[in-house]
């Protein structure tokens, strides 16, 4: 843990000191400690069809985001939902991030199937 003087949290005009920790670096597939953004940023897009049950719908829609939002990382994803009348809406997560890998997909594949998945470079 480190000391850190925080002049704008002072107290009674007396400078505070607060203990910072730090933190560690992710650890890759290999164990070794690495940046997530060691590949190329993706974009990970998810379209959901109406399956004719709203709840279920809008549950499906709250798991696929629950699934994203659980591999922190450096891709970025949206959701493209239509609705049964044919009108669709894309729901781009720009303050969220998560990481394309094998355990994400494998989540993803319980609410939806791979052909609905579609994985672009991010420019």
């Amino acid at each position: 843990m480190l000391g850190e003087d925080r002049p704008a949290l002072r107290r009674n005009g007396k400078a505070a000191t607060y203990l910072v920790e730090k933190v560690a670096q992710p650890k890759n597939s290999d164990g070794e400690s690495g940046s997530l953004t060691d590949e190329t940023p993706k974009r990970i897009v998810v379209t959901l069809h109406p399956t004719g049950e709203v709840e279920k719908d809008r549950l499906r829609v709250k798991r696929v985001y629950e699934v994203f939002v659980s591999h922190p990382g450096s891709d970025r994803f949206a959701l493209v939902v239509f609705e049964p009348d044919g009108r669709h809406f894309e729901l781009d997560f720009f303050n969220q991030t998560t990481h394309d890998c094998d355990e994400l997909r494998k989540r993803l594949y319980n609410f939806v199937t791979p052909d609905v998945i579609d994985v672009q470079p991010l420019a």
